[in-house]
């Protein structure tokens, strides 16, 4: 009696930056839980591609390539475990991408939230959105059914782009016969980490000021804390407050969510605000420790170790992922190109 095959999950992160609170929390700190069940085979990818939707300096781009890579490692992957790669080193994912644009409609593409919110978002700055962002989701799905990924584990922003996934892989398969997997969503609760100013969400778009990055030292990410917005009803010290009108609550609210206050530590916080029993200093220095004893501290060390190592154990890793995705990948691309009718060898 054979063993069954382990599950594959795939996941890929932009290179565009430092990974701050945000991108670990509701995505990157499941990536090592995943790599460490024997259940699932992972597939970790440096969305090169994509990054460029968003253009920038050329430098900066091959730095930040590595950079992913660092994350990948500091938050707990194992690359003797999983296949980390990059997106660029795989051309059949361009192959893919064709034929499934091939199978969509404009329209389809144009009810995307996330071409309707980077569009509008462009044209308040004067700016046109590129086609790149257009078609952003076929890329996106071909880099899912290109190595048969079972499961998908992304952030909320990203949950109706593997749906598209999904649609595309059943309409291939009405199309041309049964050949797509069709991925599943990893089934966890989807975490929105609020930024440290009072509009949104944490994300690059927040500005360093509001954004705690991984890399950052404690006492940076203090520098920043400190200095967040609150509940603006709390001008004094004896004015009482609410942590549902506070960023800073908020993120308690998170914390907590995912196990890491200790038992009656969001109690405490709520009622040292609601009862103005402490400042909002207090409460800010309260999240931060927690954070810090909870996982800051492991992934800083980490990444720590990572970098001492030089770029080259960085291109070790990425050289023998990129020989490991594209084995797996091409195979699954021929056969979708011979299923429409292309012919892939002539030999």
């Amino acid at each position: 009696m054979t063993s069954a095959q382990p599950k594959v999950a795939l996941s890929l992160i932009r290179a565009t930056g430092r990974t701050h609170l945000g991108n670990y929390l509701g995505a990157s700190r499941s990536f090592a839980e995943l790599d460490a069940r024997d259940d699932i085979s992972c597939i970790f990818g440096v969305a090169t591609l994509h990054s460029l939707t968003t253009l920038g300096d050329p430098s900066a781009l091959k730095r930040d390539i590595r950079g992913v890579v660092v994350d990948f490692l500091a938050a707990g992957v194992d690359p003797e475990r999983s296949v980390i790669f990059d997106q660029t080193a795989i051309p059949e994912t361009l192959q893919l991408a064709w034929i499934l644009s091939c199978i969509t409609t404009a329209g389809r593409l144009e009810r995307m939230h996330h071409w309707k919110e980077k569009k509008d978002k462009l044209s308040e700055l004067g700016q046109a959105a590129n086609v790149g962002l257009f078609t952003y989701p076929i890329l996106m799905a071909a880099d899912i059914l290109g190595p048969a990924a079972d499961i998908v584990p992304v952030g909320e922003d990203q949950l109706q782009h593997v749906e598209f996934a999904r649609d595309l892989a059943l309409r291939f398969n009405h199309l041309y016969g049964d050949y797509f997997k069709v991925p599943a969503l990893l089934e966890r609760a989807a975490i929105r980490v609020p930024g440290l100013s009072a509009s949104g969400k944490m994300g690059k778009s927040e500005g360093d000021k509001a954004t705690l990055y991984l890399s950052d030292e404690y006492k940076a990410q203090w520098k920043k804390m400190k200095v967040a917005p609150t509940d603006p009803a709390r001008v004094r010290l004896q004015d009482p407050g609410s942590p549902d009108n506070c960023n800073i609550g908020k993120l308690h609210g998170v914390l907590d969510a995912m196990g890491l206050h200790e038992e009656g530590g969001l109690q405490w916080v709520r009622e040292g605000c609601t009862q103005a029993q402490f400042g909002c200093a207090t409460c800010k220095q309260k999240a931060l420790d927690v954070m810090e004893e909870g996982f800051l501290r492991e992934v800083r060390e980490r990444r720590q170790e990572v970098v001492a190592r030089g770029d080259s154990y960085i291109d070790e890793i990425l050289n023998a992922g990129n020989v490991a995705a594209r084995a797996r990948i091409q195979p699954v691309v021929e056969g979708a190109m011979q299923a429409v009718g292309l012919i892939t060898r002539w030999v």
